[in-house]
């Protein structure tokens, strides 16, 4: 499907509310309250009876989030290590540079400092690197955090490789999955490689299928390159055909990797995109089944910027040295950017947390600063608010230079999602 840049350049941001243009008129849309309306004059949406109209019927205008919402829940992640059993050619974590692992006294001491009470929602994420490489730590983590709240939600990030052992251990333990996998048999091998330089697809696929046997929560991940864009309605028909009710196709970053990867920047690669992303929306809705997009992320809540960074009372990431970060792509000291976004050091003997607020306070006003200059007129700034920090600091090196590439083909998704939506 090709977007016509005329019409995305022809579309505004509206009172914090995307309106695109197409087909002669302005399609207001409020991802919040699921509301449409089109207009044939775009002087008309500034008439003052156009807003007072808007908002007696619902539109929710000008709605920014207030960051640091108080619940009654927690989400942890723990990067239990940066080491992987594969080798794929797209990686963003640098984990081959230097292997670290989380010690698993330092991850409970961590936990214990963080948590104000014991009963609240907690959800406890595993990730890496592969996580199941630091199996004992993951294993004494989680017995520990259900010994104190046995409602506790525990999930993994995962490339599906690992021991029998270790998947039998999670599913015992009713773990959600987050699983990636890169496409049919032939496109998957393609990029994600094992040490050997051999395929990974069967190991993943057995792990799908013992995780779809046991009835359990499994949301399934595909990195979009050049390489495999063409297999995205294949590949997702097989997954559905399997009972797979939750897709996630995200196109490729560069952020990390040190990398010129060429996708973002090829108009073929995302129209191809969003052309395939289409036919596999509408297998999704044949098949009863979800894919996860940046709108259906976005809908139904306040505007929030694109990575949940300033959730960090609520979200904490710790890395495997022990310390907080605000980014998943920083995961260690290795990492160059690190210093840009880990901003706590934990100590165990005696307990205490260090606090560097001067990290926070720069990605906040750089928040700020992209909100009221460099994207207050894009219609995508409702579910974007700036894009990926890291990417912009690993492109720009600068949190305020927005990374082009990123805004081109974003802005491109969320027309089409926006126009999906309003012709359905």
């Amino acid at each position: 499907m090709q977007i016509e840049k005329d019409n995305i350049n022809n579309s505004f941001n509206y009172n914090g509310l995307p309106c695109v243009y197409a087909k002669g008129k302005y399609f207001l849309f409020d991802p919040y309250s699921i509301k449409a309306a089109s207009f044939k004059e775009k002087k008309k949406l500034f008439e003052q009876e156009t807003i007072n109209k808007l908002t007696e019927t619902g539109f929710v205008l000008n709605n920014y989030a207030e960051f640091h919402q108080k619940k009654n829940e927690k989400h942890y992640t723990f990067i239990l290590t940066t080491d992987c059993n594969l080798a794929c050619d797209y990686c963003y974590t640098q984990s081959k540079n230097e292997k670290k692992y989380l010690d698993a006294n330092l991850a409970i001491n961590i936990f214990e400092q963080t948590t104000e009470k014991y009963d609240q929602q907690l959800f406890i994420q595993y990730f890496g690197g592969e996580p199941s490489l630091n199996f004992s730590t993951l294993r004494k983590i989680t017995e520990y955090i259900k010994s104190k709240n046995d409602k506790a939600f525990f999930y993994i990030t995962t490339n599906g490789v690992m021991p029998d052992n270790v998947l039998k251990y999670l599913c015992d333990n009713n773990f959600g999955f987050y699983l990636s996998i890169d496409g049919t048999k032939e496109y998957h091998d393609l990029s994600r490689k094992t040490l050997e330089n051999g395929g990974s697809y069967d190991n993943v696929i057995n792990t799908l299928d013992v995780i779809l046997s046991k009835k359990l929560s499994v949301k399934i991940r595909t990195t979009v390159t050049e390489k495999n864009v063409e297999n995205m309605p294949t590949f997702a028909e097989q997954l559905f055909l399997k009972g797979a009710k939750l897709l996630h196709f995200a196109p490729i970053v560069k952020v990390g990797n040190a990398k010129d990867y060429s996708d973002f920047q090829c108009e073929r690669f995302q129209d191809q995109f969003i052309e395939n992303l289409s036919i596999v929306l509408d297998l999704a809705k044949k098949y009863n089944a979800k894919v996860i997009t940046p709108i259906s992320l976005s809908l139904k809540r306040p505007l929030l910027p694109y990575c949940k960074i300033f959730d960090d009372t609520q979200k904490i990431i710790i890395t495997p040295e022990g310390k907080q970060t605000l980014c998943f792509g920083a995961q260690g000291e290795f990492n160059p950017i690190s210093n840009k976004f880990v901003f706590a050091s934990f100590k165990s003997n005696p307990n205490s947390i260090e606090y560097n607020y001067s990290i926070k306070e720069e990605l906040l006003s750089s928040f700020q600063a992209n909100l009221k200059n460099n994207c207050k007129l894009c219609f995508a700034q409702f579910f974007c608010q700036g894009g990926c920090f890291a990417e912009n600091f690993a492109e720009n090196k600068s949190f305020t230079i927005l990374n082009q590439d990123w805004c081109n083909f974003n802005r491109k998704i969320a027309y089409f999602l926006i126009m999906r939506i309003i012709e359905n």
